[in-house]
Order: C-alpha cells, then sequence, then structure tokens
C-alpha cells in the first residue's frame, strides 16, 4: 500500500480524490462492456473526471481474478 501512495503523490500535481475497488471477474465484465464496449472482464478500469476548479476525482477499478 506504501508503493501506491508513493506512485499517487508522484502522478498528483494538486488535490484529487479517487476510488478504488477491487471486484471480481463478473462485474469487471459488466463494466467494460458497458463503458468501453468490450465483453471481457478487464484487469484494470479508470474513470477519470475534473471537477471545477481543478479538483481530479475518479474512480479506479481492479478485477482481483484477472
Amino acid at each position: 500500500m506504501a508503493q501506491v501512495r508513493r506512485w499517487a503523490r508522484g502522478a498528483l500535481k494538486g488535490s484529487a480524490e479517487i476510488t478504488v475497488r477491487i471486484v471480481g471477474t463478473a462485474e469487471a465484465r459488466i463494466l467494460n462492456r458497458r463503458y468501453r464496449d468490450r465483453d471481457y472482464a478487464a484487469n484494470v478500469l479508470s474513470f477519470p473526471y475534473t471537477l471545477p476548479r481543478g479538483l481530479v476525482h475518479g474512480d479506479i477499478v481492479l478485477c482481483a481474478p484477472v
């Protein structure tokens, strides 16, 4: 977990809020199909968005079995 924190600090230049979800194969496949039109479970999906005032928010979905 410490390594992930170091990566995040190095990548972010300002304030940010990121949600990390760990899901199974079925949910990863559903999300990949819905948002990327690909019918398989991806190992990582990211959903970034920027709010007014430059605050970065985003979701990262990790598929544990993949």
